[in-house]
């Protein structure tokens, strides 16, 4: 039996995950024919990872295993996550696995504590239904993980706060406009802003957005990373906007010392303060996120013109990287 495994035995792999934030790893397990897979399901042969990755119910160094799976397109197991970033660790370059007759899957959630770079190893198995396990590639020669604490999409500048639960804040107290961080260009990326004095916009692709209280930033594909993050949302405070350069800076512009900008990754979208927060953050608008199934697709920004009631404006926002199946939407 032909196996191959991405990432490789003896390899050594960068990623980006900020500290103390949901994320999942995704490798891949490819049977090299069909036949060979078919006589390893009627075998009853588990493919399983061996790592001592942070995963819940586990400390850094506690080592665990991991059965890889069949999956099929858009499987809520491993497409729907509701997480905030996605680590496909395959060779191929699509934006998200895809169910093939002869390749397994395995996610393994992971929450990074520390805020200083940490390093994981791994290796592969065959479990046997005797009991018996055959250990895959040379003694000394695991592959390696090195997760930086950061987030791969967005440079920060200083200023930021310590990530927590998916959440940083930035307290502009040095400049009326502030840059506070930069895109990283390599990802494509739509925008949904809402403006300040008008309806929401869309922008399929990165441009010059003047003046916003909120803006979800959508990446469209990975490229040549192999982190494919879930969007970005920042909310400005009261009496204060976001500007997007169409070279992707990120400004902050604020008429005092009390401003801040709140930057929030995919899984801290529907939390009270959150809504709150968004709510109370637009000048005379209603614009509020809000999702009624856990594992939901998509979100809806309902708003409307300042100081109007009438009419009311549904924005659905696609959470899910590129490619990947959305569920319509069940409006009451």
């Amino acid at each position: 039996m032909h196996l191959s495994f991405f990432p490789t035995l003896g390899s050594s792999t960068s990623l980006a995950l900020p500290p103390r934030t949901d994320g999942r790893l995704i490798f891949q397990a490819k049977f090299l024919s069909r036949e060979e897979y078919d006589q390893a399901q009627r075998d009853g042969i588990r493919i399983e990872l061996w790592a001592n990755l942070p995963s819940e119910g586990s400390g850094s160094e506690a080592w665990g295993s991991w059965l890889f799976q069949k999956i099929d397109p858009g499987a809520p197991s491993i497409i729907g996550s509701t997480v905030d970033s996605t680590v496909l660790l395959s060779d191929s370059d699509e934006a998200t696995p895809l169910a093939q007759e002869h390749v397994l899957y395995l996610q393994v959630p992971v929450r990074l504590q520390s805020s200083t770079c940490s390093t994981f190893s791994f290796t592969y198995r065959l479990v046997y239904p005797s009991g018996s396990i055959h250990w895959l590639g040379e003694f000394g020669h695991n592959g390696h993980l090195s997760i930086e604490p950061r987030h791969s999409a967005v440079s920060l500048v200083d200023g930021w706060g310590e990530w927590e639960n998916g959440t940083c804040t930035f307290k502009n107290v040095s400049s009326p406009l502030a840059l506070v961080g930069r895109l990283n260009m390599e990802y494509g990326w739509s925008i949904w802003a809402v403006e300040q004095e008008s309806w929401p916009i869309f922008c399929p692709t990165i441009r010059e957005i003047p003046s916003a209280s909120c803006v979800v930033l959508s990446p469209l594909s990975r490229l040549y990373e192999v982190i494919a993050p879930q969007p970005l949302i920042l909310s400005a405070s009261p009496g204060t906007s976001i500007h997007i350069t169409s070279t992707g800076d990120i400004l902050h512009t604020s008429g005092d010392a009390s401003g801040y900008v709140v930057l929030r990754s995919f899984n801290a979208l529907f939390d009270d303060a959150f809504l709150n927060d968004t709510n109370h953050s637009h000048t005379g608008g209603s614009h509020i996120l809000s999702d009624h199934r856990a594992q939901s697709t998509y979100a809806i920004i309902a708003s409307r013109v300042p100081r109007d009631a009438m009419p009311v404006c549904l924005t659905m926002i696609p959470l899910l990287a590129s490619g990947l199946p959305l569920q319509a939407p069940e409006l009451p």
